[in-house]
């Protein structure tokens, strides 16, 4: 018997997974064999964004295959065929626009058992929907994941649905209320409340909760929270109003969540630039009194020590567009976790240096790190920023960094002046980069800014020399790039491990002709010539 490397399982996934959909479909057309053995991985996903008989006919052929299947189109009509059971399909994302097809979506869903991970859209929410959703998420064993976006839904349907999610490991909920009066809106959320304070505790360790509007915040998601023990990973999107953030922070206060360890904060519009919310939500998650917030953020000495660490705190915390997150929310971020987070995104925020410098150096065990920093010139006073470049940071177990260094009012200063060297903006880039040198466990470095900060004429890149373990770096700058053949040369050189490289596209050196091919890629091009299977990423 000829045994091929396709004919072992383990082998062939091995392989296929590193080939596109078109590579797969071209494989399938070589022979019998291949059709045989690539079949299997071009349909495991199958994404529908419009309908035809061609693609409907080649799903009901293939359909034993399907794991993930797709589906996101306002018209589209399964025929009947099509919704006989899928035998091993595990995840279901369907999305209408119009709400036409939601029995027809349950009915899809009903009709297959094996599922474990759903992601919905339900445009209507009538009563015989939400009976009929709860009937299906019951039916189904081995569910273990549900994302739900509802329009036109109740407090009482969402209590009935929670209660049906309450073994899963992951919910997510965006929801829509629909519109009733006063009357009507006290006495459904007064059902939900009293159902919800007799629900049991549930198995959610993951939980996403966007856009929740007032009636539904007080009936059903704070009584959630509070039965939510195993919870580990919490997102909040869309918090608008002060209120609604002070009551999620009592249920954490009182350890209703005790294995919290990762918090994803959206935006909080409604919050009109007050931070204390938001930072008591930090200090509620860790809570003990001996802890303080004493000089945590201001020189960094005593923030690293505030209260010591008790065996709690969170691991990761992102903190997306339009969340208000300034000294205090730094100040109980360092004093509450610094001991345990090892991953910050703070990317969509720009924090001024002395904040930054407070962070990081009261971050030791942090690995990942997402931050846009600026000097802060306009705002603040020089001793304070003097003070700022004499701190160290302790975070030097950082494997991947993405920061966006803002060096405000380079451009009145002018990088090719004399007075250059003399000026704040050169010794925040020399602090930062000093800084950076330190960080010999870097492997994954983006770099973004307004000009180009690593040409060895500047004296900045020497100091990376000790970077030996970096693997990936992206280079995005707004202006202009002055990196060349001698730069490319001194990163090989030190960077041994140095194996991916991205850079903006259409960006010309400075002085450079933008229809010269050679001064757009000098570069990229000398990098290649000393180091020819390095990968080279353009992006817009």
């Amino acid at each position: 018997m000829n045994l091929c490397v396709f004919d072992i399982p383990h082998l062939n996934d091995g392989v296929t997974q590193h080939l596109s959909l078109q590579d797969l479909a071209r494989c399938v057309l070589v022979c019998k064999a291949w059709h045989s053995w690539f079949t299997p991985t071009l349909w495991c996903t199958v994404r529908f964004w419009q309908a035809s008989p061609e693609g409907i006919s080649a799903l009901t052929r293939f359909h034993s295959h399907v794991r993930t299947l797709d589906i996101h189109f306002a018209d589209l009509v399964l025929p009947p065929g099509v919704l006989t059971p899928f035998p091993n399909i595990r995840s279901v994302r369907y999305r209408s626009s119009q709400g036409t097809n939601d029995h027809q979506l349950l009915q899809l869903i009903r009709a297959t058992p094996s599922l474990q991970s759903i992601a919905v859209c339900i445009e209507r929410g009538s009563g015989d929907i939400s009976a009929r959703l709860a009937n299906t998420l019951r039916s189904l064993p081995w569910l273990r994941k549900l994302d739900l976006t509802w329009n036109g839904t109740t407090p009482d349907d969402v209590q009935r649905i929670i209660e049906n999610c309450s073994q899963y490991d992951s919910l997510r909920l965006d929801l829509y209320m629909s519109s009733y009066t006063k009357e009507e809106a006290r006495e459904k959320c007064q059902i939900a409340k009293t159902a919800m304070d007799q629900m049991e505790n549930t198995r959610i360790r993951e939980l996403t909760l966007e856009r929740p509007e007032k009636d539904v915040e007080f009936a059903v998601l704070i009584p959630l929270l509070e039965r939510c023990p195993l919870l580990e990973r919490l997102k909040l999107e869309d918090l608008g109003r002060p209120e609604t953030v002070r009551k999620i922070a009592a249920v954490l206060r009182n350890k209703k969540c005790p294995r919290l360890k990762h918090l994803d904060i959206g935006i909080s519009s409604g919050l009109d630039g007050d931070e204390e919310p938001i930072a008591e939500l930090l200090r509620s998650i860790e809570c003990s009194s001996d802890r303080g917030e004493h000089g945590g953020i201001q020189g960094g000495q005593n923030g690293g020590d505030a209260g010591g660490n008790h065996g709690g705190g969170l691991e990761t915390l992102s903190v997306n567009y339009g969340v208000y997150f300034e000294e205090k929310c730094l100040l109980a971020l360092t004093a509450y976790h610094g001991e345990t987070l090892v991953a910050l995104d703070l990317s969509f925020r720009t924090v001024e240096l002395h904040h930054f410098v407070g962070a990081v150096s009261c971050l030791p065990k942090l690995q990942s790190l997402r931050i846009c920093v600026s000097l802060g010139l306009r705002i603040l006073d020089v001793p304070t920023i003097e003070q700022a470049f004499q701190t160290p940071w302790t975070c030097l177990s950082l494997t991947a960094l993405e920061i966006m260094l803002d060096v405000d009012g380079y451009h009145a200063v002018g990088i090719d002046s004399p007075k250059w060297k003399e000026s704040l903006q050169n010794r925040f880039l020399e602090y930062m980069y000093s800084q950076f040198g330190r960080l010999r466990e870097l492997r994954e470095w983006k770099l973004r800014g307004r000009f180009d900060s690593l040409p060895l004429q500047q004296g900045y890149l020497i100091r990376l020399a000790g970077l030996k373990q970096l693997k990936s770096m992206s280079l995005r700058f707004d202006e202009c790039y002055e990196v060349g053949a001698i730069e490319a040369e001194w990163m090989t050189d030190n960077w041994p491990g140095l194996i991916h490289v991205v850079t903006r596209r259409n960006i010309p050196r400075r002085g450079g002709n933008d229809t010269d091919p050679f001064e757009l890629n000098v570069f990229t091009s000398a990098l290649r010539a000393k180091r020819p299977w390095i990968q080279i990423e353009e992006i817009r």
